[in-house]
């Protein structure tokens, strides 16, 4: 279903997750994230306040988000000095091989409004066997000298449900990574995992998430700025 500002998509295993692309969001991000049988995969808060668990620290937490925090000095991580990720064009959504294609066109502007980037992006949803996937593609281009600063805010990211944290009140997660450590955070590694048993409804279901970094990727395997508060 393709809306204004919001895009909800779905596969044949049910809904999946509602992309926010508007011109009064920060960036964009993706919420709820649904894994398999509807389990919510990431916190609700901010865009829903209240929920039963969860704690208000981070508001700059979106669920499924990129940004980095030091474009050429301009902070597109926290809501500090008003830059943002502006649509740029429409959204187009596609259907095809057991899959979900949603490609959108986004620019990074400053606080006054001076585009540094333009962001081609495209988002694959797919059901696997037990499993559900989110393939990214983005791509940046420069549109006048930038530099990425060096800072642990960014850049994929995903803040997830309180449940899967390895410590705190509600915690009931384990994370490790793909060297077998679970000292995850500032380690460089091929993924990272968290997994746990998350409320759901009357029940619970064990649910595990895990981020891949793809081997073309630049410096690869990364550094994950990996916490143990479910920030991913």
């Amino acid at each position: 279903a393709l809306g204004e500002s919001e895009v909800e998509i779905s596969t044949d295993g049910g809904p999946f997750a509602t992309f926010h692309h508007g011109e009064e969001d920060r960036v964009p991000f993706l919420w709820p994230v649904l894994g398999p049988g509807g389990v919510e995969v990431t916190r609700a808060f901010p865009m829903e306040a209240g929920r039963e668990g969860e704690s208000p620290d981070h508001p700059h937490h979106t669920s499924l988000w990129f940004a980095h925090g030091d474009v050429s000095g301009h902070d597109f991580w926290h809501d500090r000095d008003g830059a943002r990720i502006v649509p740029a064009g429409d959204v187009e959504v596609a259907e095809e091989e057991g899959a979900v294609r949603v490609t959108s066109a986004h620019r990074w502007v400053t606080g006054e409004r001076v585009p540094l980037l333009e962001e081609a992006r495209t988002m694959t949803f797919r059901d696997l066997d037990g499993g559900r996937a989110i393939d990214l593609d983005l791509r940046l281009t420069a549109l006048r000298d930038v530099t990425f600063g060096d800072t642990k805010e960014g850049t994929f990211a995903l803040r997830l449900h309180p449940a899967l944290r390895p410590k705190g009140e509600v915690a009931r997660g384990t994370a490790m990574n793909s060297e077998g450590d679970d000292a995850i955070w500032g380690k460089r590694a091929r993924w990272v995992d968290y997994w746990g048993p998350v409320p759901h409804g009357e029940e619970e279901r064990v649910l595990g998430v895990a981020v891949l970094d793809h081997p073309e990727n630049l410096r690869h395997p990364t550094w994950w700025h990996a916490r143990d508060y479910g920030l991913v």
